[in-house]
């Protein structure tokens, strides 16, 4: 039996939607996620570190508690969860580690069949909001992690480079680069990725 872990936002979570709906109420801009195809700070012209803290502003807010899941999520994971094809179910994610009560009770409202010994086990990368610490490679590797749904193309290279199947989830904003690295598998959607595991 294997372990499956999950990528929080954008794979459960629609992040890009709630960050910019906050951000476009706040400071009258206009950005959609439909339009997104490149790094975050290059598409909204913004320097990093006012990024970084406008991301960690938003933490803070009703749009990131409110966040609504990706389409077709609760019920494919629920397909998987009762397919018996994996001992156990966790979540690795690069959110920071002070989000982690929303970030449950998020679990809780709309994926209460993901949870493993009845609770979500949840680990919180630290390279990205500490620059250092571990990353979502290193978590996948401790926890014995046999594949990894994802939407980075960077965290899908380094687990895969690291032994671990990754199944991608095709978006503008990970295109190119992939197609050289045997473990990982680009699907479109949940339905691909039921397809891809199942």
């Amino acid at each position: 039996m294997r372990t499956i872990a999950y990528d929080l936002d954008e794979i459960k979570f629609c992040w890009y939607d709630g960050f910019f709906a906050w951000h476009n109420q706040t400071y009258g801009t206009d950005f959609q996620t439909s339009e997104f195809k490149e790094k975050l700070h290059i598409y909204m012209g913004i320097i990093d570190e006012l990024l970084l803290e406008r991301i960690h502003f938003f933490y803070t807010t009703p749009f990131f508690k409110q966040l609504s899941p990706v389409s077709g999520s609760i019920e494919a994971t629920r397909k998987i969860s009762e397919s018996g094809c994996f001992k156990k179910s966790l979540y690795v994610t690069s959110r920071p580690i002070y989000t982690m009560q929303d970030t449950l009770d998020s679990l809780s409202s709309h994926f209460p069949h993901t949870k493993s010994n009845g609770k979500h086990e949840v680990h919180f990368a630290t390279e990205w909001t500490n620059h250092g610490g571990k990353s979502k490679a290193d978590l996948c590797v401790e926890n014995s992690v046999d594949v990894i749904v994802e939407d980075s193309l960077k965290y899908a290279k380094s687990c895969a480079e690291r032994g671990i199947q990754v199944i991608l989830l095709d978006c503008p904003w990970n295109q190119n680069g992939v197609e050289e690295l045997p473990l990982v598998t680009r699907v479109n959607g949940w339905p691909g990725v039921l397809q891809e595991l199942l």
